[in-house]
């Protein structure tokens, strides 16, 4: 009997420690509560070779995490998380989660492809507006609130149609996909800042593109390669800007009272330039209107982790006529200056780099490597300087305080520890 029982508390033990280690939460994979969350960020990672595509992704969430932290819920989207668990572990606790996703590829062929299913069924699931931002990377450069405002603003209605990718008339009543065949011909523009504000023209619009993306497929003479419902820019608000990459040219669409950078590749962001391998980016705040520079290896290497090229873009030169001068950043007419470093800054921002009192420069906010003694003269960092002012404020003065804590005082301690005064009486 004794043994029955002990046998029988045995698997009741075991059947009560398996229930408890099923219901423990795993930790640190419960993302930060939905309610806190303001909006989705997706990203979509087609996983590749280069360690700079990890890198750029990276570098995106951390921006994102740093303007927005909970208020974000931020997911992304790949292949397979093998690539990306680094990723999923460090940010655990910083509402991210990375899900493995394999879209059908004869509908999509690639992740960023299928966020057209994603997305209408992201805005069902946690009700909040969705921002794509898409495998090159963005950051929101401190105007993280103003992007969140962009999601809830009346003048958003959902989409905005490129002209030459007109869903409207593509796919109407007299839609045939074998009449379309010069659209999928055009190179539209692939990149850009989508917002899907959560409102039914959103999730209705999304249905009826994954509704063309399904049928074009079908078609036999006209194959669909996916470009095409890309092309879209999720704004319609005279505040928004987008700056985009189309193939070979850079479009800046800057306007004057909101600035957020798409920048494809992450290397070192000038105050007055933003310089890569390969092409030059000018900061929104050098332009005013349309601007186009043509890409291209405009430097000869990538030297370094961070390449820095110093040639401007022969295209942003050949505006310049009429003894116009190109300042550093490349703009006819332009007021940027370089500092001491030969780093290019808007005058009016001032330099990011300071010469100290012996004519060295030094980065400001730091400690200059000489600093100027009361007199003027110049002492390293660590030593002490020749000449300092006494009690008085007089520079290289010999007046000090007294035991009273006169300044130059003739009080003075006797043996026993006392402070005399010898203008006093006994």
């Amino acid at each position: 009997m004794l043994v029955k029982i002990i046998v029988v508390t045995i698997i009741v033990l075991i059947l009560l420690l398996l229930i408890c280690h099923r219901k423990r939460p795993q930790a640190g994979r419960k993302l930060v509560s939905v309610p806190r969350s303001e909006v989705l960020i997706l990203y979509t990672f087609d996983v590749g070779t280069r360690a700079e595509d990890t890198y750029m992704l990276e570098a995106s969430i951390i921006s994102v995490l740093r303007e927005l932290g909970s208020r974000a819920l931020i997911f992304v989207y790949t292949n397979t998380v093998a690539e990306l668990i680094h990723l999923e572990k460090r940010y655990r606790e910083a509402n991210l989660s990375v899900k493995r996703y394999q879209p059908d590829i004869t509908l999509f062929k690639t992740i960023g492809r299928a966020r057209m299913y994603l997305i209408p069924n992201l805005l069902r699931e946690f009700m909040m507006p969705i921002i794509y931002l898409n495998n090159d990377t963005l950051l929101i450069n401190g105007r993280g609130n103003e992007l969140l405002e962009h999601c809830d603003k009346d003048s958003v209605f959902g989409y905005l149609q490129e002209s030459w990718t007109t869903f409207e008339k593509l796919y109407g009543p007299n839609y045939n996909c074998d009449s379309i065949s010069s659209y999928l011909s055009l190179n539209p523009i692939n990149n850009g800042v989508q917002i899907f504000p959560y409102n039914e023209t959103s999730v209705v619009f999304a249905d009826d593109v994954l509704a063309i993306y399904t049928e074009l497929s079908k078609c036999r003479k006209s194959r669909f390669r996916g470009t095409l419902a890309f092309s879209i820019i999720w704004w319609r608000s005279p505040q928004s800007r987008v700056l985009t990459n189309d193939g070979p040219v850079l479009h800046y669409y800057f306007m004057k009272n909101w600035y957020l950078p798409y920048i494809k590749y992450v290397t070192k962001l000038l105050v007055g330039r933003f310089m890569v391998c390969g092409a030059t980016y000018l900061l929104p705040e050098d332009l005013d209107g349309s601007f186009i520079i043509n890409t291209g290896l405009i430097c000869e290497k990538c030297p370094g982790e961070i390449p820095v090229c110093d040639i401007p873009s022969e295209s942003v030169l050949a505006g310049c006529s009429g003894g116009t001068k190109v300042d550093c950043a490349g703009i006819c007419g332009g007021r940027s200056v370089t500092d001491c470093a030969g780093v290019c800054y808007k005058s009016k921002k001032g330099p990011p780099h300071l010469l100290d009192c012996a004519g060295e420069c030094y980065r400001r906010g730091t400690m200059p490597p000489n600093t100027p003694d009361c007199a003027g003269e110049c002492y390293k960092d660590g030593e002490s300087p020749k000449y300092f002012p006494d009690c008085n404020g007089v520079c290289g003065g010999n007046a000090t305080y007294d035991c009273a804590g006169i300044c130059g005082g003739r009080s003075y301690e006797d043996c026993g520890g006392n402070c005399i005064d010898p203008d006093c009486s006994p």
